[in-house]
């Protein structure tokens, strides 16, 4: 992403000799325990930040695969080979994801996990709104 012009250039730099994105590495290694540790700090157990934290990582699975779901008509459609087989694969294939969302927010779960939808509608508000204001000055991809 960096190398992109999504992050700072400085995060593009890698280790001489092993070629690892060292600075870039240790962001996400923070990022990623910051809410572990601060949870933990908090005396939440490890059952339940793992039950939390994969939630809402589900969620972002479901999101990648619906996406792929939905689009993949189109894409078809591009490349002259859409057909019923594509159509109903992506529809059966989208009803499942819905399923799977609706069937995580109804009937309303208990706390947390009735907070974790929108923790994770936040979040992704959050990196779509970041990529449209950063991601005009991206340089684009080839």
């Amino acid at each position: 992403m960096a190398h992109h012009g999504l992050l700072p250039g400085w995060l593009t730099k890698t280790h001489a000799h092993n070629e690892t994105p060292v600075a870039a590495a240790l962001i996400v290694v923070l990022a990623m325990d910051a809410p572990v540790t601060a949870l933990a700090l908090r005396g939440i157990t490890g059952a339940e930040l793992y039950g939390w934290l994969a939630t809402i990582s589900v969620f972002g699975f479901l999101t990648a695969y619906g996406v792929v779901a939905v689009a993949m008509p189109f894409h078809l459609h591009q490349r002259g080979r859409l057909g019923v087989g594509g159509i109903a694969l992506s529809l059966c294939a989208t009803l499942i994801i819905l399923a799977a969302v609706l069937g995580s927010v109804y009937p309303v779960p208990p706390a947390p996990y009735s907070y974790l939808p929108l923790i994770y509608i936040s979040y992704l508000a959050a990196g779509m709104a970041w990529y449209a204001v950063v991601g005009r000055k991206m340089s684009r991809f080839s």
